[in-house]
Protein backbone atom coordinates (compact mmCIF):
# COMPACT_ATOMS: atom_id res chain seq x y z
CA UNK A 1 0.00 0.00 0.00
CA UNK A 2 3.21 2.31 0.73
CA UNK A 3 3.92 2.53 -3.12
CA UNK A 4 0.35 2.56 -4.37
CA UNK A 5 0.33 6.03 -1.62
CA UNK A 6 3.42 7.12 -2.41
CA UNK A 7 2.98 6.80 -6.59
CA UNK A 8 0.28 9.46 -7.96
CA UNK A 9 0.24 7.69 -11.28
CA UNK A 10 -0.53 4.73 -9.85
CA UNK A 11 -2.94 6.25 -6.87
CA UNK A 12 -4.88 7.72 -10.36
CA UNK A 13 -4.82 4.24 -11.78
CA UNK A 14 -6.22 2.74 -8.52
CA UNK A 15 -8.93 5.57 -8.50
CA UNK A 16 -9.96 4.90 -12.31
CA UNK A 17 -10.03 1.20 -11.46
CA UNK A 18 -12.56 1.50 -9.19
CA UNK A 19 -14.43 4.08 -10.77
CA UNK A 20 -14.76 1.03 -13.96
CA UNK A 21 -15.93 -1.26 -11.08
CA UNK A 22 -17.96 0.72 -9.44
CA UNK A 23 -16.18 0.52 -6.05
CA UNK A 24 -15.62 3.32 -3.76
CA UNK A 25 -12.24 4.70 -3.79
CA UNK A 26 -10.73 4.77 -0.37
CA UNK A 27 -7.29 6.29 0.20
CA UNK A 28 -4.95 3.54 0.88
CA UNK A 29 -4.25 3.58 4.78
CA UNK A 30 -0.71 2.20 6.24
CA UNK A 31 -0.34 0.39 9.40
CA UNK A 32 0.49 2.76 12.44
CA UNK A 33 2.28 0.64 14.96
CA UNK A 34 0.94 2.58 17.72
CA UNK A 35 -3.00 2.70 17.18
CA UNK A 36 -4.34 -0.99 16.43
CA UNK A 37 -7.23 0.38 14.19
CA UNK A 38 -4.53 1.60 11.52
CA UNK A 39 -4.37 -1.80 10.60
CA UNK A 40 -7.96 -2.87 10.84
CA UNK A 41 -8.68 0.12 8.53
CA UNK A 42 -5.58 -0.76 5.84
CA UNK A 43 -7.28 -4.15 6.14
CA UNK A 44 -11.03 -3.09 5.35
CA UNK A 45 -9.54 -1.09 2.78
CA UNK A 46 -7.59 -3.56 1.16
CA UNK A 47 -10.63 -5.49 1.26
CA UNK A 48 -13.12 -3.16 0.07
CA UNK A 49 -10.66 -2.51 -2.80
CA UNK A 50 -9.67 -6.32 -3.78
CA UNK A 51 -11.25 -6.08 -7.55
CA UNK A 52 -9.42 -2.76 -8.26
CA UNK A 53 -6.80 -3.74 -6.64
CA UNK A 54 -6.42 -6.83 -8.42
CA UNK A 55 -6.71 -5.51 -11.76
CA UNK A 56 -3.89 -2.51 -10.93
CA UNK A 57 -1.57 -5.82 -9.56
CA UNK A 58 -2.23 -7.42 -13.34
CA UNK A 59 -1.34 -3.87 -15.15
CA UNK A 60 1.73 -2.71 -12.91
CA UNK A 61 4.95 -5.03 -12.38
CA UNK A 62 5.53 -3.44 -9.56
CA UNK A 63 2.61 -3.50 -7.42
CA UNK A 64 1.88 -7.22 -8.65
CA UNK A 65 5.47 -7.73 -7.09
CA UNK A 66 4.43 -6.52 -3.77
CA UNK A 67 0.78 -8.08 -4.50
CA UNK A 68 -0.12 -10.30 -1.27
CA UNK A 69 -0.22 -14.17 -2.82
CA UNK A 70 -3.53 -15.78 -2.40
CA UNK A 71 -2.82 -17.42 1.22
CA UNK A 72 -1.70 -13.77 2.40
CA UNK A 73 -5.05 -13.15 1.34
CA UNK A 74 -6.76 -15.42 3.24
CA UNK A 75 -4.17 -14.60 6.20
CA UNK A 76 -5.64 -10.56 5.75
CA UNK A 77 -9.24 -11.73 6.10
CA UNK A 78 -8.08 -13.87 9.26
CA UNK A 79 -6.49 -10.90 10.66
CA UNK A 80 -9.12 -8.22 10.00
CA UNK A 81 -11.41 -10.62 11.91
CA UNK A 82 -8.89 -11.03 14.84
CA UNK A 83 -8.34 -6.98 14.87
CA UNK A 84 -12.06 -6.36 14.66
CA UNK A 85 -12.88 -8.35 17.56
CA UNK A 86 -9.49 -7.25 20.35
CA UNK A 87 -11.46 -4.50 21.23
CA UNK A 88 -14.58 -6.38 21.95
CA UNK A 89 -12.39 -8.81 23.82
CA UNK A 90 -10.34 -6.52 25.96
CA UNK A 91 -13.44 -4.79 27.30
CA UNK A 92 -15.10 -8.13 28.18
CA UNK A 93 -11.90 -8.97 30.29
CA UNK A 94 -11.64 -5.53 31.85
CA UNK A 95 -14.51 -5.77 32.88
CA UNK A 96 -14.41 -9.15 34.74
CA UNK A 97 -11.72 -7.66 37.03
CA UNK A 98 -8.71 -8.60 35.73
CA UNK A 99 -5.91 -6.07 35.72
CA UNK A 100 -4.45 -6.32 32.16
CA UNK A 101 -3.26 -2.97 31.79
CA UNK A 102 -0.25 -3.89 33.39
CA UNK A 103 2.95 -6.15 33.34
CA UNK A 104 3.65 -7.82 36.53
CA UNK A 105 7.34 -9.19 36.19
Amino acid sequence: MAYIKSSHPVNEDLKALCKVKEIAYLAPELDVKTRWNSTYYMLEKFTRMETALNLLAADDLIVHQRYPNRNDRVKIKVCKLCVFFFPIYYTNISSTGYNVSSRTN
